[in-house]
């Protein structure tokens, strides 16, 4: 796959994340996806997802917590790694509480849809959610 098709498929995830009607994720995402990133269901933790439901899933129960904008800003290819930079602004729904996060992405592109999904970020900023 060449850079120009993982860049563009990696924009499509982030259009479909900003509009919250995740069922349009299971076209970009392969079957046996792996999406490393932290939940907010009862705690926050890092988890391990391995299919599209529990990924659709995992941006439903966030939704009951928190009101994320996702922004990336850079983006970088090589090939079918796709790396992205950026942050996301977020309010409680709970507590009212907002803050920013800066985030990296490490996406990998695999014919043409998105086999991995890599979070990092400064999770002490996410402590605020549930306090």
């Amino acid at each position: 796959m060449n850079e120009s098709n993982s860049l563009a498929i990696v924009k499509q995830l982030y259009e479909v994340i900003e509009k919250g009607d995740y069922s349009l994720l299971t076209p970009l995402l392969t079957d046996d996806i792996q999406w490393y990133g932290l939940t907010l269901d009862q705690q926050l933790e890092a988890k391990f997802l391995q299919d599209i439901p529990s990924v659709i899933k995992f941006f439903e129960i966030t939704d009951q917590v928190l009101e994320t904008h996702w922004i990336p800003e850079t983006m970088m290819s090589q090939g079918d790694r796709v790396m992205v930079v950026g942050k996301s602004h977020h309010t409680s729904k709970l507590t009212n509480y907002c803050f920013e996060d800066k985030w990296v992405h490490l996406v990998m592109v695999r014919q043409g849809k998105i086999a991995e999904f890599h979070t990092y970020l400064d999770s002490f900023t996410l402590l605020g959610v549930s306090n």
